[in-house]
């Protein structure tokens, strides 16, 4: 696969998966409406990425361009890429707002993602959710898949996983919940690693795991230098003193 093919597929595999969704694919894309008194309506889709849906859309994809499995490969690697599902959960938003203005900004703090007992904010999201919305706008959010220690937070024991969206960001929703919740108990996170794109995608995360922890370990090593050469003064200025007494 040649590089103008690659950079062609990189714009448009995301527009691929966030436009129009089979109806196979119905349980991870989920859309809500919202009406007021006033004739305003606001719907809002919320798209969630689960392996499974990952591997059936780069399957329909190379059955359908007859590719061989090297670039099928190559496609798989470079949209688990842009999804940045190597250390984040994407969640893929649209608005389409028929009412008074939506205000979002500061996004990140208007959105969550719950799974089990933590309750996550964005590490990214695409910025335009921080201007106002008068008509469509559509975008990724970016919550993290690991904790501070690189554990994953999405585990077999994960039933559910929850957005939610705070309500008063337009009149039209204010005091209304806005959730979506989605059923990933059958749903296996470790199918995106499988496969060499699965292995060259864990191989980014790791890479990028190595060089957080170097850069982390020399701010220790750094702070016990610190400690040890103020111990070294301690001890010094207490045996002067141990001179006097």
């Amino acid at each position: 696969m040649n590089n103008r093919m690659k950079k062609f597929m990189c714009v448009s595999m995301l527009l691929i998966l966030s436009a129009a969704m089979p109806a196979s694919s119905a349980e991870w894309h989920q859309k809500k409406q919202y009406t007021d008194n006033y004739g305003g309506d606001v719907t809002i889709e919320a798209t969630y990425y689960a392996a499974e849906y990952v591997e059936r859309s780069t399957q329909e994809e190379a059955d359908k361009n007859l590719w061989t499995s090297d670039e099928a490969e190559d496609y798989r690697y470079n949209l688990l890429q842009q999804l940045k599902l190597d250390d984040t959960i994407p969640i893929f938003l649209k608005f389409t707002n028929n009412g008074p203005a939506i205000r979002m900004a500061p996004f990140e703090q208007q959105v969550y993602l719950t799974i089990g007992k933590h309750r996550l904010s964005p590490v990214d999201y695409d910025k335009r959710f921080n201007f106002k919305i008068t008509g469509q706008r559509e975008g990724f959010v970016y919550f993290p898949r690991y904790d501070s220690k690189g554990n994953p937070y999405l585990t077999p024991k994960v039933k559910t996983v929850k957005f939610e969206l705070n309500g008063a960001v337009t009149p039209v929703t204010i005091n209304k919940s806005i959730e979506f919740l989605w059923d990933v108990k059958d749903d296996d996170p470790s199918r995106l690693l499988k496969g060499k794109s699965g292995a060259r995608l864990e191989m980014d995360r790791l890479t990028k795991r190595i060089s957080n922890l170097t850069d982390e370990g020399k701010k220790l090593q750094d702070r016990l230098n610190e400690i040890q050469a103020e111990i070294q003064k301690v001890n010094q200025r207490m045996m002067e003193l141990q001179k006097q007494l």
